[in-house]
């Protein structure tokens, strides 16, 4: 568990990068030092305005009880090492940017937006989507297949509703 800022990198990531992932940790050694060692090898760089994302991980026994999403004012947050002391404070800044519950439409329900975005991003990236409960307890679907009901018909997008 932990709240972290981590740092966007220009461009889509690289196979090479996600095999030097894997054979790292095949090798024992961590994420931090695979990337230090592509940045060092500028092979991948942060991107120009150095943007950056708040991601908190949480473990099942504690859900609930950081509600409140991570943000800059949240205690504890922690940059990987290879951000170094350095750049730190270039990717401290106040965002120009909406809160995401902020861009929500009047009348509709957050889970429905929500999904109806991750449906959305699937769909641009390829990638199946799971919608419902299946996704997460995979075997209790209501579909009948144990769960492993893959939406792929996307033609009823939040933009074309309205």
């Amino acid at each position: 568990s932990g709240a972290f800022q981590l740092p966007l990198f220009q461009g889509p990531v690289p196979l090479p990068l996600i095999q030097d992932l894997v054979k790292a940790q095949a090798e024992g050694k961590g994420v931090n030092e695979t990337v230090q060692g592509w940045l060092d090898a500028k092979k991948v760089k942060f991107t120009a305005d150095k943007s950056s994302v708040f991601v908190r991980l949480l473990e099942d026994q504690r859900l609930g009880m950081l509600p409140e999403p991570a943000g800059p004012g949240t205690s504890g947050v922690a940059f990987p090492p290879y951000v170094g002391e350095k750049l730190k404070p270039q990717f401290l800044k106040k965002s120009t940017g909406k809160p995401y519950a902020k861009v929500i439409p009047r009348g509709v329900l957050a889970d429905d937006w929500i999904s109806e975005n991750n449906a959305m991003m699937a769909a641009s990236m390829g990638l199946p989507f799971v919608r419902g409960a299946g996704a997460f307890r995979m075997g209790t679907g209501a579909g009948g297949d144990g769960g492993n009901s893959l939406d792929d018909d996307y033609s009823d997008s939040y933009s074309e509703r309205g």
